[in-house]
């Protein structure tokens, strides 16, 4: 048996009763509304749940918590996608952790939202990095305005 065979794994999905992702966009770039398939909006809300499923219960809660609407729900992966003004988005995602932990003994985590550090405002183009909703970080080149 060579090394090569001996260094098999099993990678296995073993979903728990949990919200993994609660990030707010406020603003999105146009680029990012056009590549989602959203006209301009003024925040994007993205959600990952487990099991995938929880993604239906998750968007009844966000559309009934606040004025959102749901740009992507996918059951299979656990990824619920919300849009709408800043603050009905982030009262959506404020809110769907919060009722899936009182009613169905979820385990939620923190709301992540960029902090004002994140947006610059200079209008000279400036070399930013950030995090991304899957923690890496990302270079970008971007020239923002003031709030």
């Amino acid at each position: 048996m060579s090394e090569k065979d001996n260094n098999r794994g099993i990678r296995a999905y073993v979903p728990g009763k949990q919200v993994t992702i609660a990030h707010l966009i406020p603003h999105p770039a146009p680029m990012v509304c056009e590549s989602l398939g959203l006209e301009d909006v003024g925040a994007i809300g993205v959600l990952t749940l487990t099991p995938g499923e929880t993604s239906i219960i998750a968007g009844d809660i966000a559309v009934k918590a606040a004025d959102v609407g749901i740009g992507f729900l996918d059951s299979f992966s656990g990824t619920l996608i919300l849009h709408g003004s800043v603050g009905d988005v982030e009262q959506s995602l404020r809110s769907v952790p919060g009722v899936l932990a009182r009613i169905l003994d979820y385990v939620g985590c923190p709301l992540h939202s960029p902090s004002s550090t994140y947006f610059h405002t200079t209008f000279f183009p400036i070399i930013a990095f950030h995090y991304t909703f899957f923690f890496s970080l990302v270079p970008c080149v971007s020239t923002l305005s003031p709030l």
